[in-house]
């Protein structure tokens, strides 16, 4: 069953992270720094890694993320695979897909999706989940986190509007090797 592999947490982030949320969001200057076409040749655009300081500063992860990952599935660690930041503006195509695709027996693939846009108005922006002809839309709500098994197809639910669709993505992962660890990109 779908709802079963899907958890759905709204106010993650307590005050005092939201407040450095806000700092972060209102200071820091959003650019697309990659993108990925598809074989539709849709592209998927990225703004950037999240380090691991600002992981634990900004997010509070530890806390307020992981915990609800190894609620979904108790073989997850803290190690945190990769976690990046994403914008979306109304128009861009987003072609869907699994993270991974399939998790081998004794592996974790959990990814987590917060939704971070505190000035968000607009409808849609939420995930389409599809699994087995099970279809499960979660709307676009600030502060909302979103825990999936990495397994499951999603897709950017299509949105019109003028705010960007602003998300945290996080995923905790020991079932693939092909993918750089997030501390792979900070010193220790």
């Amino acid at each position: 069953m779908l709802e079963k592999s899907i958890k759905i947490i709204d106010n993650v982030l307590d005050e005092e992270h939201l407040a450095r949320w806000y700092l972060y969001y209102r200071s820091t200057s959003f650019r697309r720094s990659a993108s990925e076409e598809t074989a539709k040749k849709e592209n998927i655009y990225f703004c950037r890694d999240v380090f691991y300081k600002e992981l634990i500063e900004i997010f509070d992860y530890e806390n307020k993320i992981y915990p609800h990952a190894k609620d979904l599935d108790d073989l997850v660690t803290e190690k945190v695979h990769r976690s990046y930041i994403n914008i979306f503006n109304e128009g861009d195509k987003f072609a869907g897909h699994k993270d991974i695709d399939k998790i081998p027996d004794g592996k974790y693939a959990v990814s987590c999706v917060l939704f971070l846009n505190p000035e968000w108005e607009d409808t849609g922006g939420g995930l389409v989940f599809e699994r087995d002809n099970e279809r499960l839309v979660v709307q676009n709500k600030f502060n909302r986190l979103i825990v999936f098994n990495g397994d499951i197809w999603h897709c950017v639910q299509p949105f019109e509007g003028n705010k960007a669709r602003v998300t945290l993505y996080t995923q905790f992962n020991n079932a693939t090797q092909d993918l750089p660890k997030l501390a792979a990109h900070n010193e220790w």
